[in-house]
């Protein structure tokens, strides 16, 4: 950073002094250790010294601006009241129960909240040094005198080698390993996320230039548009040695409507270890999670933060992490949580912004069962560079409970993988995966056309959308029958979305994709029975399916001459053949002829 940028720094800090308080010597002070943090980084200096002269500053910055407090006997203590700090630094950084105890040198949480200030003065290659005031107090038999007194912290930086440029082309090499033979997929995820976190911490060490670093990163065509997101935490549990902190940001405008949840444990007392938390096991969690409903993952969200929240209190209490793999296991269950409720939740376009509502009134209420919600609006710039171009068609490759029609039409979801599935005999309705491709009724994809999302490219954009809206009520019970579910849909749920959206204009292009895929999708169909006919007299695999009058030409060559004697001639199918060309209702007219079949 350069020094007249930390003097202009300075000075604004010094603005609001009062006239008893030399603002030019204060301000010296501070350029003082300006001037000496930028010596240590040349190396004119070493660390003994530079810690050396912060000392001596900070007793002549306190000696200008303190006050004197008695304690016992001739022992004096310097100090500033909130009214002096507010003007000197002006807003404060954070509220904090936690105090310094002068006379008994501790820690030590108490009741009522004080402001704390911290501004950043120097930001180098080796050390960042700040300017702060923490609250601190004198314990008497009578009183408690609180005070501030200001003071500089020295911190060291990790110290960061790394090339971008090399690290993109390896996640690049990788990706398209993956993309062009499905190699090194485990290596690719490891990489991203050994990469992503380091960099994570590298922005956030370095935050206070975080569009110059930013820019350092990416090209100019890399920023996209900015993004307004809420954010809101709560302080979840606070004790004598723990502070739980939750925190949520969500975004309803972005290209991927989401909600982050995440949690921070800051640590006061001693004997706790964060590296004792272990990592959670993220393909066993993913598992857990995934076939649940939106409101089952809600109440999964409430059971894991009323946990967490124990699980802190009897730690807190304890004195040490009572179980950090239990901690560890918490902090991936809310992102995994919170990732499956984004699908749930955004899927339908058209009802985006009323399920964002919804859902982050209901994060406001659980949340607010643990303390005062804290909600602010940020607004956030966004950079992205595709390494692979590919990558998006492999994130459609990935399917999981809620995307299971993700796939390409001739791929269905398998372990969360799309595997190549089409050209089988399934029966889409009987929970039996009858062709042997590991997928079962409706997610096959020999089953599209007959469960009807052939067409989903055409029909999601406005025909199901307005299913949804105007059905919903009523087709409850006949969307999630598994089986024969005529019954339970015909005069509930196929009546109301025939009546208010499948005779409208609005599903009118869906309609018609629907009946020409149904066309083929037949023809297709008897082509595949008669296939699997080795013997001629004996044809019951080519018969079983044969309901309708398309198959008729399909098999005339084939298994069909076979019955032709025992059913085909008779008036009973010839009524039935009549009836189906005719469009109407022809399931009493063709028992007969289907049975003899």
């Amino acid at each position: 950073m350069k020094k007249e940028a930390l003097l202009v720094c300075a000075l604004l800090i010094l603005l609001g002094l009062t006239a008893s308080v030399s603002a030019d010597a204060i301000e010296e002070e501070i350029d003082s250790i300006v001037y000496y943090a930028e010596q240590y980084e040349l190396g004119k200096i070493n660390y003994l010294q530079l810690v050396v002269y912060e000392n001596t500053i900070r007793e002549e910055i306190n000696s200008q601006l303190g006050q004197e407090y008695v304690v016992e006997g001739d022992w004096v203590h310097r100090g500033l009241t909130q009214e002096d700090v507010k003007r000197l630094f002006g807003q404060p950084t954070e509220m904090t129960n936690w105090v310094w105890v002068i006379n008994e040198e501790h820690d030590e949480r108490i009741d009522e909240k004080l402001p704390r200030w911290e501004k950043r003065l120097f930001d180098g290659r080796k050390i960042i040094i700040t300017f702060n005031a923490w609250p601190q107090i004198i314990k008497r038999e009578d009183e408690i005198i609180k005070f501030y007194e200001v003071d500089f912290r020295i911190r060291f930086k990790t110290h960061y080698e790394f090339n971008i440029d090399d690290m993109l082309k390896e996640i690049e090499y990788l990706g398209d390993q993956y993309v062009e033979n499905k190699q090194n997929g485990e290596e690719l995820v490891k990489k991203a996320v050994e990469y992503g976190r380091f960099l994570q911490a590298y922005l956030e060490q370095n935050n206070d230039d975080c569009k110059s670093v930013m820019n350092d990163f990416f090209d100019a065509g890399d920023k996209r548009a900015q993004q307004k997101k809420a954010r809101f935490r709560v302080h979840a549990y606070e004790g004598e040695n723990l502070l739980l902190r939750i925190n949520v940001e969500a975004c309803e405008s972005c290209e991927w409507p989401h909600v982050n949840m995440w949690f921070d444990i800051d640590v006061f007392g001693r004997g706790f270890k964060q590296k004792d938390q272990k990592q959670a096991l993220e393909k066993d969690i993913h598992k857990s999670f995934e076939e649940l409903s939106t409101e089952e993952l809600n109440a999964e969200l409430e059971k894991a933060i009323k946990e967490l929240v124990l699980l802190i209190r009897e730690g807190d209490k304890a004195g040490r992490f009572i179980n950090p793999e239990k901690i560890a296991y918490y902090r991936t269950a809310l992102e995994r949580i919170n990732r499956f409720l984004d699908e749930r939740y955004y899927e339908d376009k058209w009802l985006r912004e009323e399920n964002y509502a919804k859902r982050l009134a209901f994060l406001t209420d659980l949340l607010g069962r643990y303390g005062d919600v804290e909600k602010e609006a940020i607004t956030e710039i966004r950079y992205e560079n595709r390494l692979v171009e590919k990558f998006e068609e492999v994130t459609h490759k990935y399917c999981r409970h809620i995307g299971a029609f993700s796939c390409d039409l001739d791929e269905g979801c398998k372990e969360g993988e799309c595997i190549a599935a089409k050209g089988g005999l399934e029966d889409c309705h009987n929970n039996i995966d009858d062709d042997g491709d590991g997928i079962t009724d409706c997610p096959d994809p020999d089953c599209a056309v007959e469960c009807g999302w052939i067409c989903k490219d055409v029909c999601q954009e406005e025909c199901w959308p307005c299913n949804e809206r105007e059905c919903t009520s009523v087709c409850k019970e006949c969307w999630e029958c598994k089986g024969d579910c005529e019954d339970v849909c015909r005069d509930t749920c196929w009546k109301c979305q025939k009546e208010k959206c499948e005779s409208q204009p609005v599903c009118e292009n869906c309609q018609r994709c629907q009946r020409n895929a149904w066309d083929e999708y037949e023809e297709e169909k008897c082509k595949r029975i008669c296939n699997a006919c080795e013997d001629c007299a004996d044809c019951e695999n080519c018969q079983n399916g044969l309901k309708y009058r398309e198959c008729r030409d399909v098999c005339e060559d084939t298994c069909w001459e076979c019955k032709r004697e025992k059913c085909h001639d008779l008036n009973v199918c010839k009524m039935c053949w009549d009836c189906q060309e005719r469009g109407g209702d022809c399931k009493s007219t063709c028992d007969g002829c289907w049975e003899c079949e």
